[in-house]
């Protein structure tokens, strides 16, 4: 193209390039399985794991993996302009399988031979309207969607559930320092009382005991 001048005719010969399309889908079957060891790695527990820090169980990411796991079973279809369905791929027939781990391979010379025998429905496939690409984002994106995904949703969720009981504890604070409160007053008022007690009996000892007799009887008028 550099070379081109006028009346100087020249041929540009355009092919696909199959490596460059099959490093694409590596790179995605990779980045599938990074969500996959995650899951993976969340639900391995033992008596020596901290589920504080792990999420095992969650239905969440259950159903996450169960989406995953579907889509990747499911045909990808391959239609014309008008619409109309002309044929369909599984991922297993273009190199892309499970491993007994539970994870994804790549087998990039079956992709390559499905890509020469049919590099437009193979695109379709992956990439088009119907085609796992799409169908993957649109599975991820109903999770981390910001403002109305589901994890963003369950978040929203914990972060009011945490919010209240700190109001809670907060509450539960205030009643307690007023009953020690109340409790320390009624012990303050209970030891001045105890006190007065103990100077009246002290100032009856001193002034009926020092006129001689019982101080009971002088009191009783004997």
């Amino acid at each position: 193209l550099k070379g081109a001048r006028p009346e100087k005719p020249f041929t540009l010969k355009i092919t696909e390039d199959y490596v460059k399309v099959a490093g694409k889908v590596k790179g995605l079957v990779e980045e599938t399985n990074k969500v996959l060891e995650f899951i993976n790695k969340q639900n391995q527990i033992d008596q020596n794991s901290d589920t504080k820090t792990t999420f095992a169980g969650d239905t969440s990411l259950q159903n996450i993996e169960f989406q995953l796991r579907n889509l990747i079973h499911e045909p990808m279809l391959v239609m014309d302009g008008d619409g109309e369905v002309l044929r369909s791929y599984r991922l297993n027939q273009l190199g892309v399988e499970f491993e007994k781990s539970g994870l994804l391979t790549f087998k990039e010379e079956k992709f390559t031979k499905a890509l020469e025998r049919d590099f437009e429905g193979v695109g379709q496939a992956i990439t088009g309207e119907g085609g796992f690409s799409p169908s993957l984002r649109k599975v991820l994106d109903g999770y981390t969607r910001i403002g109305n995904g589901i994890l963003t949703t369950r978040e929203q969720g914990i972060r009011g559930k945490i919010k209240e009981i700190d109001r809670q504890i907060e509450e539960k604070t205030r009643q307690i320092d007023r009953k020690s409160q109340s409790i320390t007053d009624t012990f303050s008022r209970l030891q001045s009382t105890m006190a007065n007690m103990q100077r009246q009996g002290q100032y009856l000892s001193a002034t009926l005991g020092g006129s001689g007799g019982n101080p009971i009887s002088q009191l009783l008028g004997g």
